[in-house]
């Protein structure tokens, strides 16, 4: 920056700064007390809104946000014990999880109108668990109900244990235990028809 132009830059500067002077020197000790007051509130008002209270907020916000951190690191703890403690169990809970993966897929298939439970057996003489599914049905066309069967029994790796039907229109009782599909069930009594609507209950078990 030349001199020149820092001479013309100062000039200015320098005629405002001795018409003030002359100015404050005009006032009374009253009026300068006045105004100096005055610019003393207005330095403290500014400091406060400009830099005292944005440090506060920040703050504030600060610690929020640590709080939020913390919670979030403990969930994040307690999902890294829990994981690690799946991990590390036996065989038989990756089973049992699994298997009850498996409710939700049966539950699915059948639809709204069948409950689907499930037991886990022991298996004599191993850790592992055996899963029996029941699956509870009301009013459901029987050709239907035959369908969904053959499509759980090749999706989910399932065989019929039993199965007990009652036909709404004549009330009759159909039976069969130890088959490996709905369709090869023998039936005790006369068999439903394929448009009849049977209630009743059948025992799913695991084949894996």
């Amino acid at each position: 920056m030349s001199t020149r132009f820092k001479q013309s830059l100062l000039l200015p500067l320098n005629d405002i700064r001795q018409a003030l002077t002359r100015r404050w020197a005009t006032l009374s000790r009253t009026g300068q007390r006045t105004i100096t007051i005055c610019a003393a509130l207005l330095a403290v008002g500014l400091s406060w809104a400009l830099v005292y209270e944005p440090i506060q907020s920040s703050l504030s916000k600060n610690r929020i946000r640590l709080q939020e951190l913390r919670v979030q690191a403990a969930q994040m703890r307690e999902q890294a014990a829990i994981v690690q403690s799946i991990r590390t169990m036996a065989p038989v809970a990756a089973t049992a999880t699994q298997s009850i993966a498996d409710v939700a897929g049966l539950q699915a298939l059948f639809g709204p109108k069948t409950i689907v439970t499930i037991a886990l057996n022991p298996t004599p003489g191993s850790a592992a668990s055996v899963a029996t599914f029941k699956v509870a049905v009301e009013q459901v066309p029987y050709s239907v109900l035959v369908d969904r069967l053959e499509q759980a029994t090749g999706r989910y790796r399932v065989r019929v244990l039993s199965m007990a039907l009652t036909r709404s229109s004549a009330m009759t009782t159909a039976m069969a235990a130890g088959v490996a599909n709905a369709a090869a069930a023998s039936v005790t009594t006369a068999a439903p028809t394929a448009s009849s609507l049977v209630s009743g209950e059948i025992l799913l078990v695991d084949s894996k």
